[in-house]
């Protein structure tokens, strides 16, 4: 037989290796017992699927094996993922507060005139007689005749328009700004980081110009998620790689 033709230490080996496999085997059973124990009371405990309990658990332990031994960097990095989601919130908070608050309307301009909350352009506060007197003025020949509430009213209508146009105006040259800016971020990218261009890129594009035009704005909290995500593919192919090795050497 094939064993009879094997001297004593090959034999030996083969056994060896044998026993190895079958240890082995026996270990990743019970490993894989308990990550299954581990995802469901982890799944329970947080009440989600079990698919995203593994899944947050395997980003636990790529943190982990990361970061266990260096918590001065684990602190660092989850200090950037804060400040990212502050930033974030406090951007969603006011694009919240901007879609509550009441549209312009004439009438509120009419309200706001008359309890004293308008200014002119040059910052004077107007009274309501003084913002009627002021139109007239403006146009002797359309109000000869008229009634001053209804110059009132057609006031408001002009400084409503102006407020609008004004507000397009600045949403244009922030826009404007925000796309200098931007472009200038990328551009002035270390060598070093500018692999990472094809993940940040697309984030920084939909990034709110508000939030870009913050002077602390710049692009190191996406460039330590994009190493980050860098990492994750690291140990990923690292573990492939060594699932492979093992493959082809036989065990």
């Amino acid at each position: 037989t094939e064993d009879s033709e094997l001297n004593a230490d090959e034999l030996a080996r083969k056994n060896e290796l044998l026993a190895t496999k079958g240890k082995e085997s026996q270990e990743q059973e019970k490993a894989r017992q308990e990550s299954e124990k581990a995802v469901k009371a982890y799944a329970a405990e947080n009440k989600i699927s079990e698919e995203q309990a593994k899944e947050e658990l395997e980003s636990i332990d790529k943190i982990e094996e990361k970061y266990g031994k260096e918590p001065k960097k684990l602190a660092k990095a989850t200090l950037h993922i804060q400040r990212l989601f502050t930033k974030t919130n406090e951007e969603l908070k006011d694009l919240q507060a901007r879609l509550s608050a009441p549209q312009l309307t004439t009438d509120l301009v009419v309200e706001s005139i008359k309890e004293g909350n308008f200014s002119f352009a040059n910052g004077k506060k107007a009274t309501e007689a003084e913002v009627i007197a002021a139109y007239k003025e403006k146009y002797t020949d359309l109000t000869e005749d008229m009634e001053d509430e209804k110059v009132l009213k057609m006031a408001a209508k002009e400084i409503k328009e102006a407020m609008e146009n004004r507000q397009k105006a600045s949403l244009t040259a922030l826009t404007g700004k925000a796309r200098e800016k931007k472009d200038k971020l990328l551009s002035t990218l270390p060598e070093s980081d500018k692999k990472f261009l094809p993940e940040i890129k697309p984030i920084l594009e939909k990034t709110p110009d508000r939030q870009v035009m913050q002077g602390d704005f710049d692009l190191g909290d996406l460039i330590l998620w994009a190493k980050g995500k860098g990492y994750d593919a690291d140990v990923k192919k690292a573990e492939e790689d060594g699932f492979k090795r093992r493959a082809n050497s036989g065990l």
